[in-house]
């Protein structure tokens, strides 16, 4: 029987995957609240199924993958995260998982995925075409955005959610200088001066 590791930072929604996983006769599940455990599990013992959330702290999931990777892990990867599918869904095929569920799906389609992914396939929704299938979201605004790195998506995010440079930089385990840079590189390819001009760049664009 296979083996999986459920990585969320919410303990709440690991029991709630892990009981998914073992009425899928998933011999073995472990647990893991940040990215740097994590990647320590997968590495120690590789499970057959990965269940990462992108937004895990100390070391976020597009770093986790790509660490996987460089560490010839081989894992099936099935992101299940609260962020927007229309923004994270193709970066989160191009970094190599397998396939997206939004949190907000209940947990039908979490085991629709698991088995799609646990049979060789990928699963990802529909909008991962493009931003640009979002009426909402200006041509403009959405050529900026796809010039941001996973990680400035994520700061940006952040950001406009009101988090300062020390927390955000607490949350992603990276350095207030790191993140200041960032910032600054946001800022230089979004054409925005302030806090408050990502806040309403990213509102507008549905990021938050």
């Amino acid at each position: 029987m296979p083996r999986a590791l459920v990585a969320d930072q919410y303990p709440l929604i690991r029991a709630s995957i892990r009981n998914l996983l073992q009425q899928e006769n998933f011999r073995a599940v472990q647990e893991a609240s940040n990215g740097v455990q994590a990647l320590s599990l997968a590495r120690e013992a590789p499970p057959d199924l990965i269940i990462l959330d992108i937004a895990i702290p100390e070391l976020d999931g597009f770093e986790v993958i790509r660490r996987l990777a460089r560490f010839g892990v081989n894992s099936k990867i099935l992101i299940v995260t609260a962020l927007s599918p229309i923004l994270y869904a193709a970066r989160c095929r191009n970094a190599g998982a397998s396939g997206f569920v939004s949190k907000a799906d209940d947990l039908r389609m979490v085991s629709k995925a698991i088995a799609t992914t646990m049979s060789g396939y990928t699963f990802f929704p529909n909008v991962i075409s493009s931003l640009a299938s979002n009426p909402e979201v200006q041509s403009t605004d959405s050529a900026m955005i796809s010039e941001l790195s996973d990680r400035e998506l994520l700061v940006l995010q952040k950001l406009s959610l009101g988090y300062s440079n020390k927390e955000i930089g607490e949350t992603m385990f990276l350095s207030n200088k790191t993140i200041s840079a960032c910032k600054t590189r946001i800022a230089e390819k979004l054409k925005l001066k302030s806090v408050v001009a990502f806040a309403d760049f990213a509102k507008k664009n549905g990021l938050i």
